[in-house]
């Protein structure tokens, strides 16, 4: 195997040897003086040169890249990636317009994560600096330096005695900056190596790399056993060849000073199942089980066991990876040796109903069985790595948010360790009353202190105090958002909320609300308003019509009032900027509904700007409702002409296009040249040898996707063939695979600190920055790190589940409504939402992440909902919910499915009575497959964008029977209006249900009466999460203790068994209030049109009036 220094990989993807001018400020760096360039108006340009350095072995044939970036305070990070690197050389590379003044040059290769560093002191023009490790030290104190501070004037003098003589990865130059200028001696400033554990099964021969400086290796000279290897602290990666020499794996690792990295691997072929008779059963926690062949042996009995009696031998055992891919959640008992073959029989509770399974070995998941394994075995090598955790800032939360607060409440600090020793915690309350504490007076890190008696001592309305709170441990001291409280008399208010009793407002964003118009065209994009084209027929059927987040935003107070405690928003982030022909070529069809994906970790410019979706959560959140957003994984969007032209791939032949290319009216055929499918391709059909080029597969989505006629197309049932024509991501695979190629081409050419240019459309005035993730870049959940718009040793949806995620770890997103679930591999799904509770958990810990609604208080978990279509049942059971770990399923009975006629979707009157009441609260005994504290439920729907509108001439008695509803429900938007269909003739009947909505209607007497049903129900989650009755519902739970009675026969209603004689209940329909007798009680109304609605709770204390 060939080695090569790592001196010299540096002069060779930094030695651009035909203009390296070696300067002195650079190559020399000042020790004495001021650098007054830093704030001339002047640009230079940088030159990036090896030099001598402590060398390292690596395999030249691993390094394929590398990226410079240029920092310094107050300049945005100047980056160039993927530059390439050939025989462990490189082309060399100069920075271009780099603001003078004192600058930090760091280089990072693609193999190992080595960071090297140096400084450079930019003047006008031309510049070199040399890179190496021996300039490392140095440019990490002032890395960490300008990320609080001016550089230019702190000389290197000032803390190079600080530096010990170590390697620059064992100086901690962290704390070097934190001290500076008080810094200690420089032994103080020594990182100890970090130690990596090996341990391994079946693996002798195997030989383990730890691609540090250090580049340790052991080969294993036993089957199995543990070894030990040190390294120096830093993210690197572990490398596993075979006897052979063969590298058979490589993950990412994380080495910490004095920390253990462990590193798991082990060679299975899995256990050989034949002949054997193993139940296999899937369940929360290991169940007991009695067992017995149907005309033939008793199992258990066999056992030494007595039927009905719980011993250690109808305990079920965890199932090991022997005998499952992915066990977690399987239980399995071996009757081998009893069982004559026969089909088996048995119970998990001896009071419940016998199951039938088969004979032999079988799998039960909760709901049938099956003789073939969910998650089979394959033979081959497992790595897994277990990284350390590290000490982090810790964090301090005061709640509830600013505003009043009751006498009778109390104010709770919470505070969160950091993985590390909190050695100072302190609170002081300021303003009409003055009080501290101390980390003393804390319980289990929580500091509860009461407003009234026993705590503050206050006890009249109107008074203010506010509250300051901060935390230390050994990383830092983080203070808390001081929060200020005006004193009420009122009740205390719980938060009333659970997801068993969700009513979620969907809405597509396009067509809702306009909150700024200046985002109406982004990428070019056409509609009516600057196309004349478009302006008649049915041509602006499906562009863009300007909806936003913005518009969403000033839209809540809406929403609030309609009792909404939900809202599923479609994917906000970035579409195919192009269109595809839309009914059957009669109109252009663009991605304003968020499912034509281009890319997971951008906003959508016509959506608005991160900084307008980070408001537009925390607002709504300000209000109690939850965010729920729309994603895809299945499928990436169609590739379009405008995406073609911008971002270079595909091809469509000889013909001349430009940006916002939109061909005449009349047949509306997005292939300017010939094919099929909305695919420009210069006439070819999708089959042959075509697709085999640099135009498709090398330079748009690849190996990621199967799609039409390319290269890697493959069919195979719903998992893994093509939804209408979509590219499908192939969510099976298991091998690593490098970021498609427009991504990387579409990120290097979009730099953050750039204008969107106005003639694309998008005249707001902001940067590419401005609609870019941040928390891609600094991924820190579900196990990972790093900048995942990297290349990763990883599989498509890999990528995939990190990029969504990311939306729960910037903005504390509540949940997700997932497209086509029953098109991805159900194991899938339940990764993206354990992703997604640890991002959620890791949100809710970082006090620089915004929430002034409390949020971060919120107890729940993160909530998954899943679209399979037609699904029908309210049961709970089956993969969805265990594999999946979905916890509900958008329900189809009521809503229905595809309903055309000639002119479009039909409309729809569903049937729901109390008989549809009384059978969906079945619900509420579901089970909690994941227990994460949500029941296994549903999502009820009487209008879809899928399928139809549901509309009646008595849409408020719909309204009644709908929101009244065990379970989950989903309103989507203008039902509360009878918003009308749209589009009826323009050949997609989808069409007739996406229509705008009409503001007009929105303060009508309609939707009025939604509203007053819905905040019923937001307020008192034993309506939709209750048990009893379909018209006498009680609940206990996360919302509180709740009663409620629901009339709708006749002005008196039978609370009997439900409140007390003699209590006061409300009528949350219109505000009255009256005192139950002999087991009743009677107000105005009891019918669909003015239901009675009742409850202990008063409407007043939740802000209602009437």
């Amino acid at each position: 195997m060939k080695k090569i220094s790592f001196r010299n990989i540096l002069a060779g993807f930094t030695g651009l040897a035909l203009f390296a001018l070696p300067l002195a400020s650079c190559a020399n760096l000042s020790d004495s003086g001021t650098n007054s360039l830093e704030s001339a108006p002047e640009y230079g340009s940088i030159t990036i040169n090896g030099g001598d350095s402590a060398s390292r072995s690596l395999d030249v044939g691993t390094l394929t890249s590398a990226s410079v970036t240029v920092s310094g305070y107050g300049i945005k990070d100047i980056v160039k990636n993927d530059i390439a690197i050939s025989d462990g050389k490189g082309e060399g590379i100069t920075i271009e317009n780099i603001p003078v003044g004192r600058r930090v040059v760091t280089v990072k290769s693609n193999v190992d994560g080595a960071v090297l560093r140096a400084v450079c002191d930019v003047v006008a023009g031309p510049n070199s600096v040399s890179v190496n490790w021996a300039s490392t030290a140095v440019g990490n104190v002032y890395w960490w330096l300008a990320k609080k501070q001016e550089i230019s004037s702190i000389e290197k003098t000032g803390f190079e005695t600080a530096i010990p003589a170590v390697h620059a990865s064992l100086v901690n130059a962290e704390a070097i900056a934190n001290d500076y200028p008080a810094l200690k001696t420089a032994e103080n400033y020594i990182l100890s190596y970090g130690s990596v554990t090996v341990n391994y099964k079946n693996t002798k021969g195997y030989t383990v790399q730890v691609t540090d400086i250090a580049s340790e290796k052991t080969t294993l000279s036993n089957a199995d056993g543990t070894e030990n290897l040190k390294g120096y602290p830093g993210e690197w990666k572990v490398k596993v060849f075979d006897e052979g020499g063969e590298l058979k794996e490589t993950k990412d690792l994380l080495i910490a000073a004095g920390k253990t990295t462990k590193i798991n691997l082990e060679y299975g072929e899995g256990a050989d199942l034949t002949g054997k008779t193993i139940i296999f059963v899937k369940a929360n926690s290991a169940p007991d089980i009695w067992a017995w062949e149907v005309d033939g042996v008793a199992l258990t009995q066999k056992t030494g066991s007595t039927w009905g009696t719980s011993s250690s031998a109808t305990k079920m055992s965890a199932v090991t990876s022997e005998y499952m891919a992915e066990p977690s959640g399987w239980y399995m008992i071996d009757y081998t040796a009893s069982a004559t073959g026969k089909t088996i029989a048995f119970k998990l509770n001896w009071s419940d109903p016998e199951i039938t399974g088969k004979a032999g070995t079988f799998w039960y998941d909760g709901s049938s069985s099956s003789s073939e394994n969910p998650s089979p075995v394959v033979a081959g090598l497992k790595v897994s790595v277990e990284n350390p955790q590290l000490p982090i800032a810790p964090n301090v939360a005061i709640s509830p948010a600013s505003g009043e607060i009751s006498v009778k409440d109390s104010i709770t600090v919470t505070l969160s360790n950091g993985n590390d020793t909190i050695s100072d915690a302190s609170v002081t309350i300021s303003g009409d009353v003055s009080k501290t504490y101390s980390y003393s007076d804390f319980t289990n890190d929580v500091l509860k202190i009461k407003v009234g008696e026993g705590g503050l001592g206050l006890s009249e309305a109107g008074k203010s105090i506010t509250v300051n709170a901060s935390v230390t441990n050994s990383v830092k001291t983080v203070s808390a958002e001081a929060k200020s409280y005006t004193t009420n008399v009122k009740p205390v208010v719980k938060d009333t909320f659970t997801w068993d009793n969700v009513n979620c407002y969907f809405v597509l964003t396009d067509r809702f609300a306009n909150g700024d118009t200046g985002n109406d065209h982004s990428y070019y994009r056409q509609n009516k308003d600057n196309n004349q084209t478009l302006a008649s027929g049915y041509n602006n059927v499906a562009t863009f019509h300007g909806g936003d987040i913005k518009g969403l935003t000033e839209k809540l107070g809406y929403l609030n009032n309609l009792g909404v405690n939900a809202i599923w928003i479609t994917a906000p982030y970035e579409q195919a900027h192009g269109w595809c022909q839309g009914g059957g070529n009669g109109f252009p069809h663009y991605a304003f509904h968020g499912y034509y994906t281009q890319d997971w970790t951008y906003m959508d410019q016509n959506m608005g700007t991160i900084e307008e979706f980070r408001t537009f959560v925390n607002e709504a959140h300000k209000l109690g409702i939850r965010v729920v957003m729309d994603v895809v994984i299945n499928h990436t969007g169609y590739n379009t002409v405008e995406d073609m032209l911008t971002y270079k791939f595909g091809n469509y032949g000889a013909v001349t296009m430009s940006h916002g290319w939109c061909q005449n009216a009349g047949n509306w055929n997005a292939n300017p040249n010939g094919g099929e499918k909305g695919n420009p391709v210069n006439g070819y059909n999708f089959n042959g040898d075509y697709w085999k080029n640099d135009y498709w597969d090398n330079s748009w989505w690849g190996c990621w996707i199967r799609s039409f006629g390319f290269s890697n197309y493959e069919t195979g049932g719903e998992l893994c063939s093509s939804l209408a024509g979509l590219p499908d991501v192939r969510t099976e695979m298991t091998d690593s695979v490098k970021i498609p190629a427009f991504l990387k081409t579409k990120w290097e050419s979009e730099p953050d600190a750039s204008l969107v240019p106005s003639e694309s459309g998008n005249t707001c005035g902001n940067k590419y920055g401005d609609y870019k993730l941040p928390s891609v870049a600094s991924v820190d959940w579900y196990g990972k790190t790093g900048d995942w718009r990297r290349d990763k040793e990883c599989a498509p949806t890999d990528y995939q589940i990190i990029w969504l995620s990311a939306w729960v770890r910037e903005f504390g997103i509540d949940g997700f409504r997932c497209d086509t679930a029953k098109h991805v591999h159900m194991y899938r799904w339940g990764q993206l939402k354990e992703a997604c509770q640890s991002a959620l958990e890791a949100w809710r810990k970082d006090s620089s992440k915004t929430d002034t609604a409390g949020a971060k208080e919120w107890t729940e978990n993160f909530w998954m909902t899943g679209e399979c279509f037609d699904w029908k049942s309210i049961e709970g059971k089956g993969e969805y919910y265990t594999t999946g770990k979905f916890d509900s399923m958008i329900e189809f009975s009521i809503g229905g499915g595809n309903h055309w006629e000639s002119s479009g979707y039909a409309y729809h009157s569903p049937s729901i009575d109390e008989d549809k009441w009384q059978n969906y609260l079945k619900i509420n005994s579901n089970e909690d497959s994941d227990s994460n504290g949500n029941r296994n439920n549903v999502l009820t729907y009487i209008s879809s964008h899928d399928t139809r509108l549901s509309r009646w001439s008595k849409q408020d008695e719909l309204g009644t029977m709908f929101v009244l509803l065990p379970g989950g429900i989903q309103i989507y938007y203008g039902d509360e209006t009878s918003r009308e269909k749209a589009y009826t003739d323009c050949g997609d009947g989808d069409m007739a249900t996406r229509g705008d909505f009409d503001w007009s209607k929105a303060d009508g007497a309609l939707t009025a009466h939604w509203g007053k049903i819905g905040n019923f129900r937001k307020y008192n989650p034993a309506v939709g999460a209750g048990s009893g009755s379909a018209t006498k519902r009680t609940y206990t739970g996360k919302g509180g203790t709740n009663k409620v009675a629901i009339g709708i026969n006749g002005p008196e209603i039978d609370v009997s068994n439900l409140f007390a004689d003699g209590t006061t209940v409300y009528n949350w329909y219109d505000g009255s209030h009256a005192l139950v007798s002999n087991g009743s009680v009677s107000f105005s109304g009891g019918s669909k049109k003015q239901p009675i609605l009742v409850s202990e709770r008063n409407p007043a204390d939740y802000g209602l009036s009437f």
